[in-house]
């Protein structure tokens, strides 16, 4: 199989015989099949990429370098082409042409994706804990067991939490690097106060979801754990790129906007943490790090 460079063919036309410019025309029009790439070998797989012109001599290095041939490409993913350090560009047009090869289908994965707003769980937290007359000095919560009780035995993408303070802490910067240490991915956010509503900490919430929805290849589950309408955007964005997106939070302080979404779209819906606030919500001072 001969694959041709497209500026090759139109520079010079006359340069290539009747057979050669058939083989170009069929390359420009249509798509190769999964099939036809993934038996592609390794030098076949090299002259395939260059006649589709992705990234430089450099990103080809990599992939060389990475051992790459037609059935490997095809389970590409944006963290891989991020670990190998290949640029954005080259690495977007990565992505197009396997969802390209592979028919333009987006597979459902399944996987969650799990953001948690640790200040509003917090204090929407000890208004419920008011209703319901429990009492604790310094609240926390247990990411372990919100974790789980979301998960429900679902594969795990990546759990992130966004937090806010206005001083350093030693007990709770023990308390985020226990959970880092558990996997758990920490954003700090620092804040000149605490106000009711935190628009850093929701900005950076907001703009990190967006890259989940930018870095994962194929759409699977979004599990937002916060009540604030701030994140409709991020909301309506996921479910136009066929993500299913879950809220989690307390029944008090629960957005009005989500339940009138939520009427309309058959891939948002809403948990809510209530029955197991005793279980998510603990007081550190009768509990040791």
């Amino acid at each position: 199989m001969e694959w041709v460079r497209s500026q090759d063919w139109i520079a010079d036309p006359f340069s290539l015989d009747h057979n050669t410019i058939l083989i170009e025309v069929t390359a420009k029009c249509t798509s190769p099949t999964k099939v036809e790439v993934e038996s592609l070998n390794d030098q076949e797989f090299r002259e395939f990429l260059k006649s589709r012109n992705i990234g430089n001599e450099y990103v080809t290095n990599i992939i060389d370098k990475q051992k790459v041939n037609g059935k490997s490409f095809l389970s590409l993913n944006a963290e891989t082409l991020e670990r190998w350090e290949i640029p954005g560009g080259p690495a977007i047009e990565i992505e197009n042409l396997i969802i390209e090869i592979q028919g333009g289908k987006r597979s459902f994965t399944g996987k969650v994706n799990i953001i948690v707003d640790n200040s509003n769980l917090l204090e929407q937290g000890r208004e419920t804990m008011v209703k319901d007359s429990v009492k604790m000095k310094r609240l926390r919560i247990n990411f372990e067991v919100l974790q789980a009780l979301i998960l429900n035995q679902r594969e795990l993408d990546c759990s992130e939490i966004f937090c806010s303070y206005t001083s350093k802490s030693k007990n709770l910067d023990k308390f985020w690097a226990k959970l880092e240490y558990q996997n758990f991915v920490v954003h700090s956010i620092k804040q000149r106060s605490y106000t009711k509503r935190e628009k850093k900490l929701d900005t950076t919430l907001v703009v990190r979801g967006m890259r989940i929805l930018l870095r994962e290849r194929a759409p699977g589950i979004l599990a937002i754990v916060s009540g604030d309408a701030d994140y409709v955007p991020l909301i309506h964005e996921a479910l136009k790129e066929g993500w299913k997106v879950e809220l989690w939070f307390w029944s008090l302080g629960f957005a009005e906007e989500y339940k009138k979404i939520v009427k309309f779209e058959k891939s948002l819906s809403v948990h809510y943490l209530d029955d197991e606030l005793k279980d998510i919500l603990y007081d550190a001072t009768k509990r040791s790090l």
